[in-house]
Parts: C-alpha cells; structure tokens; sequence
C-alpha cells in the first residue's frame, strides 16, 4: 500500500517532547498511511531507546555524532517512501484537523509548492513563522534593535490570511516528494538558515511557498537549540554571510560582513555592561564565540 506521508523529525537530546510530537501524528493522521522516520542525532537522554519501546513502528536512524539539522534531515528525504513530507521540529505537536487541512490543501495546488502550516506557542499564541528573503539591510536594522521594536507593533491579524509567501519556518513544513528531485536537499553549510535557502531554492526553480494558517502546529520553540546558544548565535551570523556568497550576492555579502561586525561588536559590549548584574552570562559568552568564528571565517 502506497504511503501518504512520511513524517521526519530530528531529535538531540529531547526525548519528552520528541514522545509528545509523535503521540500527536498518531492521533491526528488515522485517516493516512504514514510512517515516522526519526532520526537521532546521538542524544544522551536515551532517545533512540525509549522511543523504540513505546512506539515500535517508528523507524530510527541513530547517529554516532551530532550531525546537525540538515545532514540529519537529509537522511530521512532518502529513505522517505510517503507522496507528501512532513518535516516536524521534535518540540512540535499537531492540532485537531491540522493534517487533513494540508493535505487536502496540498492535493489541489502543484506538487512544486511547499506548504506551511500556523505554529503557536506553547501557550497558543501566534508565532510568526515567515519571513522575506534575508538582505545585508536587514542586518543593518538589527543594530537599532529594528526586529525588537517591529515586534511591538505586530499584530496577530497579519498571520490570519493564507498567503504565498518568501519562507517558511523549518519547524513544520508539509511538501509533495518529488519537489526534492527538482531542488536538491538541505544544504548542511547552511545551518540556521538552511529552510530560508530550501525556500529560495523554490523560488529559484519557479515553484511556490504557501503560508496556511488554517492548519495549526504548536512550537514549544528551540528546545534543543537552547542548549547550545554557542552554535545558534554563531550560525545566526555566519550562515547569511554564506548565503550571500553563495548566490553571488556580492553586495550583500560585503556589507553583511561588516555589518555583522558591528552587530556583535554592540552586543558584546551591551552583555558586557549587564554582567555586573547578574544576568545570565551565557549570552555574552555566545557572543564571543561568534565573534572567534567569524574572524576564523576571514582567514579561511
């Protein structure tokens, strides 16, 4: 029997929310065939085993190492035998009808579109998950704190309305699987921006990104990221500047560059000032971390 969807999750070291998200596909995917293709990327909380117990039909890829969100997810395109791909983060869950909505969203538009469902909060509130393409302004704006203060003006309307859009969130994206074979695989150069360049990449071939709000998936929101804010702040600066070079952006590569120099320049100097008061020092210390990559990143 032909599989209708082939749900792919990437898991390091959160096993409690990794059981919620794949007791939600169960509960909400019985009209489907589907399989669960998790695939571990050596968590120390015992993952791999205890989900093997409780769910025997998961199918489980366990890597030795932590090869990162795209190699990781790759692998799981490879083996996937479903017509639709449901890639969900392992702190996701599936509401009522959420499925049935984008399938049957799916099943009238072409198969070079992908779709992405209205993520929520923990607490149900609406988390903004698109986003235009990224440009060295951008950057620029982040400097004046620009994100924090359109936040304050945001309203929960403008995430309403299904509409295409320029990219999607990583954390759930529903798509037909042979739009694989006409734009590739995740890139792993890429991590942290590696769904804004799948989604460029669909734009690039002349498909579509839908945003569907209709269709709602709880984000308890960068569970396993929180654990390593070295890599997610790093990877946050230095995964546009590649994406840019990439493209053969020049301009925005260059300013970017400096840009983000001064970016962490400022936020070094800011979580430096707040130490004294006991605030949590992590962050300073992500900081420099990405400070040290991107001066490797120059003499490379």
């Amino acid at each position: 029997m032909e599989i209708d969807i082939s749900y792919i999750i990437v898991s390091y070291n959160v096993k409690e929310y990794v059981i919620n998200a794949i007791h939600s596909i169960y509960k909400h995917s019985s009209k489907y065939k589907f399989e669960i293709i998790l695939i571990d990327n050596n968590s120390l909380d015992c993952t791999s085993s205890d989900i093997k117990n409780l769910f025997t039909d998961v199918i489980i890829i366990q890597n030795t190492i932590n090869v990162g969100f795209s190699i990781a997810n790759n692998q799981g395109f490879k083996i996937a035998k479903g017509k639709y791909i449901f890639m969900l983060n392992p702190d996701t869950e599936l509401q009522k009808d959420s499925v049935n909505l984008l399938i049957n969203f799916a099943k009238n538009i072409a198969d070079n579109v992908l779709i992405s469902p209205c993520l929520l909060n923990s607490d149900g509130t609406f988390q903004k998950s698109f986003w235009k393409v990224p440009t060295a302004f951008d950057i620029f704006l982040e400097i004046f704190f620009y994100n924090y203060i359109l936040s304050l003006f945001f309203h929960n309307k403008f995430l309403l309305c299904e509409k295409q859009v320029d990219c999607v969130s990583g954390a759930a994206m529903l798509f037909h699987r042979t739009l694989l074979s006409e734009v590739g695989y995740f890139d792993p150069d890429l991590f942290w921006m590696e769904d804004t360049e799948f989604c460029y990449r669909i734009y690039l071939k002349k498909g579509k990104v839908f945003y569907f709000p209709s269709a709602k998936v709880i984000h308890h929101v960068g569970k396993s990221s929180a654990k390593n804010q070295n890599i997610k702040v790093s990877n946050q600066i230095l995964s546009k500047i590649k994406f840019f070079k990439k493209y053969n952006l020049y301009f925005s590569f260059v300013f970017s560059i400096i840009f983000s120099l001064v970016l962490l320049i400022e936020k070094i100097t800011l979580f430096l000032i707040l130490c004294p008061f006991k605030l949590p020092r992590n962050k300073l210390i992500a900081y420099l971390y990405a400070f040290k990559k991107l001066m490797i990143y120059f003499v490379q």
